[in-house]
């Protein structure tokens, strides 16, 4: 008698999820990896700036949970740009 066979199709049904795991994991290095050589690839700039802006922002430190605090700092180029950098303390 054909039937429908549960373990088979369970086994196949994993292990398509696997490879969709597994192809997506696989394809996010890959972009990370791409991406991370081209921007040690593009040239470094050296521009006069001077600092116009900082300020921090503050998240969490309710009941039993821990604050957090984000630093940033504005930069103004000579052409008027300003570009905003977040950076931590150690």
């Amino acid at each position: 008698m054909v039937g429908f066979d549960e373990f088979s199709f369970a086994h196949s049904f994993i292990s398509i999820m696997f490879f969709i795991v597994f192809g997506l994991i696989a394809f996010t290095i890959i972009k990370g990896v791409l991406q991370w050589s081209k921007n040690n690839n593009e040239p470094v700039l050296t521009v006069p700036a001077k600092v116009v802006t900082k300020r921090s922002n503050t998240s969490g430190g309710s009941g039993n949970s821990s604050a957090h605090t984000s630093y940033y700092v504005t930069f103004e180029v000579q052409s008027g740009d300003r570009l905003e950098i977040n950076y931590a303390l150690a």
